[in-house]
C-alpha cells in the first residue's frame, strides 16, 4: 500500500529542519570564527570568506531541496510497505547529513587555504580570564529540576494505581505512522516510559552542568563585552534547555496516559514528537537570529573588528570540529561549528561522560 501522507510529512519536515539548520550554522557562529578557523574579525566580510559562506550555502539549500523531492518520488514509485518505510526513509536522512558534512569538510579546507596565504597578525601570548566570570547568573535555578521530578511521580503513580486493571500485553514502541509495532508484558513495559523519563532528567542535569561549569571563551581583543555576552548566552540557553526537556517530560506522561488507556486519541502519538521538534526548532532559530554561538549577537556589535587574531589555537581543533589539546584541562569548550559545547577529547573523563550519554540516548532510540 501506498505511504500515508503523515508519514511522508514528518520526513519531509525532518529534511527541511536539517538543511536550515546546516545553512544559518555559518551565521551562527562568532565573526572570529570561519568553518572551524580562528580569523581576524575584521576579515568576517573579505570577498573570499563570503564567497566560501555563500557557496557552503548555495550548495547546502539545492541538496535539501533535491531531497524534499526525493522523498515524495520515492512513495510514489517504489510503493513502499509499512515495514520499509522506516528502512528507507531513515537511509535517505543518514545520506543527506553525510553530505551535508561532506560539503562541510570542504568548505573547512578551502577556509583553511585562506588562512595560510593570508598575513593575518596573531597576538598568540595574549590570554585573559575573568576571575569575576563564575560569580555571574549563569544559568537558570536548578530547582526548576523539581517538576521533573514531579512529573516523573504522576506517571508512577497513575500507572501504579490501574496496573491491576491493564491487559497483559501493551504497546511499547510505535512507528512513524503512529501504530503500535512492538508489545511487552505489562510488568516490563509500564516501566519503560518512566525510565525514559528519568533519563531525560540526567541528560538535562548533565547539559546544565554544562553550562555553568564549560570554559571560558572569551576575545582578548573585547575582554568586557565577550565576557558579559557570554554569561547571558549561557543564561538564555539554559532557559531553553530547561523548557524543551519539560516538553519532553510531558510528552512522556501523555504517552504512558496513551498505552495505559487513560487517554484514547491517537492524536498524542502524532502530534507530540511535532510539536516537541517545532518547539526546539523555534528556540533554535531564535538564538540563531537574536543570540549566537557565544552570545556574539547580543548588544551592539563592532561589525569592522580588529585585524589581529587573539591566539591561534587551530592546530587542536580537528577537521574545526572535534578538540584535542592535552594541555587544557577543561572538559567542555565551546563548538566552533554549530550550538552549545563539545568535549576535550584528550581528557580521559570526557570519554566515560561521552559513552553514558550515548547509552542512554540509544536506551531512549529504543523505548
Amino acid at each position: 500500500m501506498n505511504v500515508n501522507t503523515f508519514v511522508i510529512f514528518n520526513y519531509l519536515f525532518l529534511v527541511f529542519i536539517f538543511t536550515i539548520t546546516f545553512t544559518m550554522m555559518p551565521y551562527i557562529m562568532k565573526r572570529t570564527i570561519s568553518f572551524g578557523i580562528r580569523i581576524p574579525e575584521s576579515e568576517y566580510n573579505n570577498y573570499k570568506i563570503k564567497k566560501i559562506r555563500n557557496r557552503y550555502r548555495n550548495i547546502i539549500i539545492t541538496l535539501g531541496a533535491i531531497f524534499i523531492l526525493l522523498i515524495p518520488i520515492t512513495s510514489n514509485y517504489l510503493n513502499l510497505i509499512n515495514n520499509n518505510i522506516d528502512i528507507v526513509y531513515t537511509a535517505i536522512i543518514i545520506s543527506l547529513l553525510t553530505i551535508y558534512f561532506a560539503v562541510y569538510l570542504i568548505s573547512y579546507y578551502s577556509m583553511k587555504k585562506v588562512k595560510s596565504n593570508s598575513n593575518w597578525i596573531i597576538n598568540s601570548d595574549k590570554v585573559t580570564i575573568d576571575t569575576t566570570f563564575r560569580k555571574r547568573r549563569l544559568a537558570v535555578s536548578k530547582w526548576w529540576f523539581v517538576i521533573y521530578a514531579i512529573i516523573i511521580l504522576i506517571t508512577i503513580f497513575v500507572t501504579i494505581r490501574i496496573y491491576d486493571k491493564l491487559p497483559n500485553q501493551l504497546p511499547t514502541h510505535f512507528n512513524i505512522s503512529g501504530n503500535a509495532d512492538m508489545w511487552t508484558v505489562k510488568s516490563i513495559a509500564v516501566w519503560y516510559i518512566p525510565i525514559s523519563q528519568i533519563s531525560n532528567l540526567l541528560i538535562m542535569l548533565f547539559v546544565y552542568f554544562i553550562i555553568i561549569k564549560s570554559k571560558q571563551e572569551i576575545n582578548t581583543n573585547d575582554p568586557v563585552n565577550s565576557s558579559r555576552n557570554s554569561a547571558k548566552y549561557r543564561y538564555i540557553l539554559s532557559i531553553c534547555i530547561v523548557f524543551s526537556g519539560l516538553l519532553l517530560q510531558v510528552g512522556f506522561l501523555a504517552n504512558q496516559l496513551y498505552i495505559i488507556g487513560i487517554l484514547t486519541s491517537k492524536l498524542w502519538i502524532d502530534v507530540m514528537p511535532l510539536l516537541y521538534s517545532s518547539t526546539v526548532i523555534i528556540l533554535v532559530i531564535f538564538i540563531i537570529y537574536k543570540i549566537g554561538q557565544g552570545g556574539w549577537k547580543i548588544g551592539t556589535q563592532n561589525k569592522n573588528g580588529t585585524n589581529e587574531i587573539d591566539r591561534d589555537d587551530d592546530k587542536y581543533w580537528k577537521l574545526g570540529i572535534f578538540y584535542f589539546n592535552l594541555n587544557d584541562p577543561s572538559v567542555f569548550v565551546e563548538k566552533r561549528f554549530g550550538i552549545g559545547w563539545t568535549i576535550n577529547t584528550a581528557r580521559p573523563q570526557s570519554w566515560f561522560m561521552l559513552i553514558g550519554f550515548i547509552i542512554i540516548i540509544i536506551f531512549l532510540g529504543t523505548m
